[in-house]
């Protein structure tokens, strides 16, 4: 195995962190706190006990319990150094006196005892052994550095297990858009027009606006339970793939009437299909990005958004109740194991000034992390539009440098020429890499 699925790297991260914390606590007399991450251990490892009963990932026991033993023997070693006075070695909940953990020295040597049977383990690669070596090890060092008081120390120890977190679970994510799905387009599910002419129903909205309340109720339902269903999802991890990307319109969010928003003649709300598709995603190890393809107003003039609107310029776009919705369903979804990105916004146009989407990329990002999606858990993506350059935004200096866990989205559409070319494969190519060029330069 060369890197964790998601939803045991999850469990592995919170067994790394919660032993971690719990060794600190304790020796620096703080018990309550001790006692809460001995329960956040328990709870951990019985999940990732549970996930190796379903084979998900097909590991062993014995391969969980050195990554255990690894982190709470980490967690007592850097705890007993910086708190030599201190006496402790004992769990409370998960005991472990059956390895010496009274001292600094006692505690190092289970940790490379743990260390030396993970790295020559055959059921992981050698590097994914070594960034879990580490993760455990950073943990360890960020507690105990934190309760001591040296937050500097601290702050570089968690970026260093925040990195080995990201490298044990392999965050490159290849994956395949549920386009045509949740936000009807024509290009890429023209069945779902009914034959009608593209000019009278170029979208969705002139779709359902041209049904009968009953008809479109039942048309666009009847679309949602069977364009993406279970085998959809089967055959993409049997592809290949890790990942899949879910666009959504904001219509189908529930409570949109609180921000002021209406869904005229659009169906919903129907967050129960994207409910459907992360049991489906956790269920078969795949990673999801959700994407808010469509937002009040609309931030396009195009029917990729739900609405093709000739008369449109920025000033429709409504970007308060975006940013209220996308607080919303950071907040359904915070938890939600499968989840992993969160694009605010899919399509944006390049008529937007680029301070208007800095500004909304801001707030957006706030509204994400307040809402309980955290970094290294979800990364949040900022679209970058067709004929901007990553370059336009750091000139603003955005994205700032505590923004964490943060992708720009480089968005290119390629198309047959007979239909129309936006970008060719090496434009593509050429604004990725100037992209990046100029984004490593800032750093």
């Amino acid at each position: 195995m060369q890197h964790l699925p998601p939803d045991f790297g999850r469990e592995v991260r919170e067994i790394a962190w919660s032993a971690a914390w719990h060794a600190a606590n304790k020796l620096s007399n703080n018990a309550p706190e001790a006692s809460k991450c001995t329960a956040g251990l328990d709870a951990a490892v019985a999940a990732a006990q549970a996930l190796l009963v379903q084979r998900e990932p097909p590991l062993s026991t014995q391969t969980l319990d050195d990554i255990r033993g690894m982190a709470v023997s980490a967690g007592w070693h850097t705890a007993h150094t910086r708190f030599p006075s201190a006496s402790g070695g004992v769990m409370c909940g998960l005991d472990c006196t059956v390895a010496d953990m009274t001292s600094a020295e006692a505690a190092k040597a289970q940790f490379d005892s743990h260390a030396a049977f993970l790295a020559c383990s055959r059921e992981i690669s050698p590097k994914l052994a070594t960034h879990l070596k580490w993760l455990c090890w950073n943990a360890a060092w960020c507690a105990a550095n934190a309760r001591k008081g040296y937050q500097a120390a601290a702050a570089k120890d968690k970026a260093r297990f925040e990195r080995r977190l990201r490298m044990s679970m392999g965050r490159l994510l290849r994956g395949v858009t549920l386009g045509g799905w949740l936000v009807l387009e024509r290009t890429l599910c023209a069945a779902a027009f009914l034959g009608l002419r593209e000019q009278d129903v170029p979208d969705e909205y002139s779709l359902c606006l041209k049904l009968s309340e009953k008809e479109r109720a039942k048309h666009v339902t009847d679309w949602r339970e069977t364009w993406v269903t279970r085998s959809d999802m089967e055959e993409i991890r049997s592809a290949g793939f890790n990942s899949v990307r879910i666009p959504f319109g904001f219509w189908i969010v529930e409570g949109i009437e609180q921000y002021g928003v209406e869904r005229g003649p659009l169906v919903g709300p129907g967050m129960e299909y994207i409910d459907r598709c992360l049991a489906w995603a956790q269920e078969l190890g795949l990673f999801v990005v959700l994407e808010l393809r469509g937002a009040p107003g609309g931030e396009n003039s195009d029917a990729s958004c739900g609405r093709f609107n000739e008369s449109w310029d920025p000033s429709s776009w409504n970007v308060e109740a975006t940013v209220q919705i996308v607080r919303a369903v950071a907040d359904k979804y915070r938890n939600a194991r499968a989840v992993v990105g969160f694009s605010v916004l899919g399509l944006p146009s390049a008529e937007i000034p680029v301070q208007t989407l800095v500004k909304y990329y801001s707030d957006a990002y706030n509204a994400v992390r307040g809402a309980g999606m955290v970094p290294q858990a979800v990364t949040v993506h900022f679209a970058v539009p067709h004929r901007r350059r990553v370059q336009d935004f750091l000139a603003l200096g955005f994205p700032p440098r505590d923004m964490q866990d943060i992708t720009l989205d480089l968005t290119r559409t390629l198309l047959p020429d007979d239909y129309r070319q936006i970008s060719t494969l090496a434009q593509v190519k050429r604004d990725a890499q100037e992209g990046a060029a100029a984004a490593l330069a800032e750093i």
